[in-house]
């Protein structure tokens, strides 16, 4: 018998890897801008922009937004995300969301 796992994103596969109770680090201003492909090309049209993150316990993993993140955050701010979903595609995990908040600047509590 082969055991049925949904596919897709979903926000339980999110929560099997960050833990909501840890803060996470936006590490880089550097934007990874994804394009859309046709017929094993790229396309000029963009999917989405990919950003990097760290939390305890955790190798650096990137998230991937429909739109850019905005120019208020910089390098090691602290955040929540909004909407975390993830997926599993042979053995590796990719994460989604809609956007971000701010928790702490550089690790400084916000005034």
């Amino acid at each position: 018998m082969k055991a049925f796992r949904k596919t897709g994103y979903s926000k339980s596969v999110a929560d099997d890897y960050i833990n909501k109770d840890l803060p996470v680090v936006y590490v880089t201003n550097v934007v990874e801008t994804m394009y859309k492909y046709e017929d094993n090309h790229r396309t000029d049209s963009v999917s989405g922009y990919r950003y990097w993150f760290i939390q305890d316990g955790l190798n650096p993993f990137r998230v991937k937004f429909s739109e850019k993140l905005s120019e208020g955050l910089n390098a090691f701010d602290q955040v929540t995300f909004d909407e975390l979903e993830g997926i599993e595609i042979k053995g590796n995990v990719y994460f989604r969301a809609k956007g971000v908040k701010l928790l702490n600047k550089k690790g400084k509590a916000d005034e």
